[in-house]
């Protein structure tokens, strides 16, 4: 009788033990999945922080610019878009506009026709690379292509050229040979560009070289300056 109360009493332990063991192993089991979970979640994290965008104060990279470059001296303005396909590198189109006629058509005197007399525009495409990887804010070299119908009173297709073509005659300066290039031109240059109002208005300044044929197929060249300002959308 003992004997047979004895082995009731150890087979209940043993299965009271197995139990407990495959108890005790699920919950060693589950919480080695949630540790692995938290792993990978922690991992994946990481890596996002890692792949965002830097930011710098004031801009956070995204949205465009739109931007306007006045001058009332050559009676032309300028409207430029520029959009940060990258961190590195933006695209800006840009349209100037020559708006305007001086040769006396409401007065008493009459200018001989010429071409720097005409309106006129011009369409360039730009691509700028930033070298401090903040698109667009901070150094940036450019390359560019245009396509324009303008030619100033100095025989420069482009407000605030740094020299001029008007050609010598007879110790006088002669407009009459100033003529229209041909459309297609390009050309590359150094800007900077920063934020005066942050996420809200930004200004740049651009110094530059371009290209451009005559109408006799001769290649000239033309430095100038591009200043200007405007706002974040």
């Amino acid at each position: 009788m003992a004997f047979k109360a004895l082995a009731t009493t150890l087979t209940i332990l043993l299965l009271t033990g197995s139990t407990f063991a495959s108890d005790w192993g699920d919950e060693r089991m589950v919480s080695s999945k949630d540790q692995s979970f938290e792993k990978l979640s922690s991992y994946a994290l990481n890596f996002a922080k890692k792949k965002k965008k830097p930011t710098r104060k004031g801009y956070d990279g995204s949205g465009f610019a739109l931007k306007a470059m006045p001058a009332l001296f050559w009676n032309s303005f300028s409207i430029e878009a520029e959009y940060p396909a990258s961190r590195q590198f933006s695209i800006a189109l840009s349209t100037i506009f020559k708006l305007g006629r001086t040769d006396g058509q409401r007065s008493n005197f009459k200018v001989n026709p010429a071409d720097y007399l005409d309106n006129g525009f011009r369409v360039e495409l730009q691509v700028r690379y930033f070298l401090n990887g903040f698109a667009p804010l901070g150094l940036y070299v450019s390359a560019f292509a245009s396509y324009g119908q303008i030619v100033y009173f100095d025989g420069t297709t482009r407000p605030y050229s740094l020299w001029n073509r008007v050609k010598e005659q007879d110790n006088l300066r002669n407009r009459s040979g100033i003529t229209k290039p041909q459309p297609i031109g390009g050309g590359a240059g150094l800007g900077y560009q920063l934020m005066i109002i942050p996420k809200r208005i930004v200004a740049n300044f651009f110094i530059g070289v371009q290209t451009n044929v005559d109408g006799d197929n001769t290649i000239f060249l033309s430095g100038y300056v591009a200043p200007s300002i405007g706002i974040i959308l």
